[in-house]
């Protein structure tokens, strides 16, 4: 609780809520991912992985580039919108559609960012991005992930498509799509299946009509969360699959 060792030392970098208060959402204490020191920081450990390490590319998900709509009040945050709006203050309202464009556009600026850094050390790796499912990913964590598809931000793109059923799965999937298709990105979307949280594991019949239904949909592949599910009760997912619809190998999109 409040903000751990990196805000005792910086504790001008914590986004605040309209109240003042450190911002926190679903257990998680926030940065201010708006100050352009935290947005350095945040940049530099991502850069000292793709330069130092073997790693095929990077990955940003539903916390990275995020934060909760619920935030934007700190004092840094609300001169830079002061700035450019003729000194006045951010509305009450977080979730005043104006507001909410404005504070997307500067962490859709960071995706690009993010992306031309990571090109700049070596333009093989890749950038893949697993945002929450949109528009509920703009309304509660300011991820246009729409406009960052059509920046051509992200080589793939994974939305969290998680669900616990496959009529909410393909209904999901397809207000997904949709949108990559409106941007010409559809080639670049491996939607997210929820396969093991907590206690829950997907049962085998269920995951293998959601890569059915991706299939019949378009999708040359699917990114699972988390890859402990597939080994859990003696590796019973990973084999479903191996002996099923993943049969046959299949090349990574960066390899082909």
């Amino acid at each position: 609780a409040g903000g751990g060792p990196i805000l005792d030392a910086r504790p001008e970098w914590a986004a605040r809520d309209r109240d003042s208060a450190l911002l926190s959402k679903n257990d998680f204490e926030w940065m201010n991912a708006f100050h352009p020191e935290v947005q350095n920081f945040v940049l530099g450990l991502v850069l000292e992985v793709a330069s130092s390490y073997d790693v095929a590319g990077v990955q940003g998900d539903d916390r990275l580039p995020a934060q909760p709509s619920t935030g934007g009040y700190s004092d840094v945050t609300q001169a830079l919108y002061r700035a450019e709006h003729d000194g006045a203050a951010p509305p009450d309202d977080h979730l005043d559609p104006d507001w909410l464009a404005w504070r997307a556009d500067r962490l859709s600026a960071f995706a690009r960012r993010l992306r031309d850094s990571v090109n700049a050390i070596d333009p093989a790796l890749q950038v893949s991005l697993s945002p929450s499912v949109y528009p509920w990913s703009l309304e509660n964590y300011l991820q246009d992930w729409p406009q960052w598809a059509e920046d051509r931000v992200p080589d793939q793109i994974h939305p969290q498509v998680y669900r616990y059923d496959t009529p909410a799965y393909r209904a999901t999937l397809e207000t997904q799509l949709a949108e990559a298709v409106r941007t010409g990105t559809a080639d670049r979307l491996y939607p997210g299946v929820l396969m093991n949280v907590g206690d829950y594991v997907i049962p085998a019949s269920d995951l293998l009509d959601i890569v059915r239904i991706n299939r019949e949909l378009g999708m040359r592949g699917e990114v699972f969360f988390f890859y402990e599910g597939l080994r859990k009760n003696g590796d019973a997912l990973a084999d479903t699959l191996r002996s099923t619809v993943y049969a046959e190998p299949a090349r990574l999109p960066f390899d082909r």
